[in-house]
């Protein structure tokens, strides 16, 4: 059996990992609500970064040649020159670049990360200092300064599409097996001993305790699965183990997901170290990363052949896909300096997932009913570049091609934290099928922006039945999207949106067709009749054609 992805859950113990904005001479933590508690996290572009530096100082990774970036135009960007072949960060880490007579060209990252979130909520701890011996040298006052501080073992993801590592299609290229290995190979050792640089001190970002493999499909299965308690009389850690036993059960093909998986922990740390090793089979962390980089070594050297996935459960007519996101950003039309995202998915993101993983050629008709709930929202401050008006009084740089300036500004973006959807949809089966054997082994699949990974926990062909409201009463406690006309027969008030669905595009220029859709949630619904799934308990509103 073909292995498609690679996926790794770390924890490791640091402190104050990631500063965002400076307000005054404070420096605070990059934080997110959960819960009601606050908690710090890393972000996914700083673990990025230490991966390739570890990378560089482990293997010099491409040191040796001509830095693949340029700023010729005004703007940092790669050339349209740097390939997968002979730079590394390219292929690992994707790219965007502009290309006379190409135009943009896009590759997303083969190597993905979810942040690294903490496992203990913060307490607000701040540091004081003043620079007096300097100070007292220069004969001036010192300069104070204030900057949060937060100790706790943090827990990330990283996924990696085998079957894309050393493969471009807008360039035609592909690497051969030993060359792919090699590089998947070196981000092992990168994560086994990687650290952080930050305030003047080291950071050690190694792991305490690793869970994952090679898997047939493309699914963080550890993803929003590690939990921890503080065992008080030994004075230890302890790992959660029952959520991790309960994903080891799944069942791929025949197989439990325990079948490809394994873990590493550090010896002394955790007060469960015998139950972790005597259940999870657990090991060395060095063992864990030499055994994972053999199978790498055997997944690229043994001949490709294709992996038909074989489902069990009865055909019904309305897909069920059920998805866990850390982060997630389904950004509202029309938002330019403060990113606002919708309270889930909306219509055309679906939509477009949809087709994307039936590799459709056509528009597909379909009604999707989308719901879910998440835990909290997290702003962020991130850099923004976009094509402005060719007639803008800020001219910004000319990109050789378009005539148009490139722009950048700073922009705040609202990120939903810990979300859990329900998604359904109804079409022709033969679709639904295709969806259902595709999601999980084209690409580590995502929804809204490509980096917010999506975990897949299900996916079935399911009935639903009509519900009569009136006999039997609904209490709606998560999020959901309801037509218009739905709503109105439900007597039910909400979030009104009208949202895009889908476009025709007309001499150029596109035509969107819209649907008028009412978020809401906690509402007892006791009017009306609406679809319901039984098993999960769900009501369900199909929107679309």
């Amino acid at each position: 059996m073909k292995m498609k992805g690679l996926t790794l859950t770390v924890i490791f113990e640091a402190s104050s990992l990631n500063y965002g904005e400076t307000v005054g001479n404070i420096s605070e933590l990059k934080k997110l609500t959960r819960d009601g508690e606050v908690y710090t996290y890393m972000s996914r572009q700083a673990l990025r970064y230490e991966v390739f530096r570890k990378l560089r100082e482990l293997y010099n990774v491409d040191a040796d040649k001509e830095v693949p970036l340029s700023d010729e135009k005004g703007t940092i960007q790669f050339k349209p020159t740097a390939n997968i072949k002979d730079y590394v960060e390219v292929d690992l880490f994707g790219y965007m670049k502009t290309d006379k007579g190409k135009g943009s060209l896009t590759r997303s990252a083969v190597v993905r990360f979810s942040p690294a979130i903490s496992l203990s909520p913060m307490a607000f701890d701040v540091e004081f200092g003043a620079n007096h011996d300097f100070a007292k040298r220069a004969k001036t006052d010192p300069n104070p300064f204030q900057f949060e501080v937060h100790s706790s073992l943090y827990t990330y993801t990283v996924a990696i599409d085998l079957d894309r590592v050393g493969v471009d299609p807008n360039d035609g290229l592909e690497l051969d097996g030993t060359e792919k290995a090699r590089r998947v190979n070196m981000v092992l050792d990168a994560l086994k001993i990687l650290d952080r640089e930050i305030k003047g001190r080291t950071e050690n970002l190694s792991p305490l305790f690793v869970i994952g493999g090679l898997y047939p499909v493309k699914n963080p299965f550890f993803l929003g699965r590690i939990n921890v308690n503080y065992d008080r009389n030994q004075r230890k850690y302890s790992l959660n183990t029952k959520e991790i036993e309960s994903v080891l059960g799944l069942k791929l093909n025949g197989n439990s997901v325990k079948d490809y998986t394994s873990c590493g922990l550090v010896e002394g740390f955790w007060a469960n170290e015998d139950y972790i090793i005597q259940n999870l089979n657990g090991k060395t962390v060095s063992d864990f990363f030499e055994e994972l980089k053999s199978k790498v070594n055997q997944h690229y050297n043994v001949r490709r052949e294709t992996w038909n996935v074989v489902y069990r459960s009865k055909i019904m007519m309305v897909l069920r896909v059920k998805l866990y996101q850390e982060f997630a950003c389904y950004r509202k039309p029309m938002t330019y300096g403060f990113w606002e995202t919708y309270p889930l998915p909306p219509l055309s993101t679906v939509k477009g997932f949809f087709h994307n993983v039936v590799e459709a050629k056509e528009y597909i008709p379909a009604r999707y009913g989308i719901q879910g709930k998440f835990k909290s929202v997290v702003l962020d401050i991130q850099s923004m570049y976009k094509f402005g008006r060719k007639d803008s009084e800020n001219k910004g740089i000319i990109i050789e091609g378009f005539n148009k300036p490139l722009l950048k500004s700073p922009i705040y973006v609202s990120n939903l934290y810990a979300v859990e959807l329900t998604i359904y949809i109804e079409s022709k089966l033969e679709y639904l099928e295709k969806f259902r054997k595709n999601l999980l082994i084209l690409e580590y699949p995502s929804l809204g922006r490509k980096e917010d990974l999506v975990r897949v926990d299900s996916v079935d062909i399911v009935e639903l039945i009509e519900r009569d409201l009136f006999e039997d009463n609904y209490k709606l406690e998560d999020g959901i999207y309801f037509s218009k006309e739905k709503a109105k027969e439900l007597e039910v008030n909400g979030i009104n949106y009208r949202m895009n669905f889908y476009y025709e595009s007309k001499n150029g220029i596109k035509f969107f067709k819209k649907k008028d859709v009412v978020y809401a949630d906690n509402k007892n619904l006791e009017i009306g009749s609406i679809l319901y799934d039984k098993e999960e308990n769900k009501i369900v509103d199909l929107i679309g054609d």
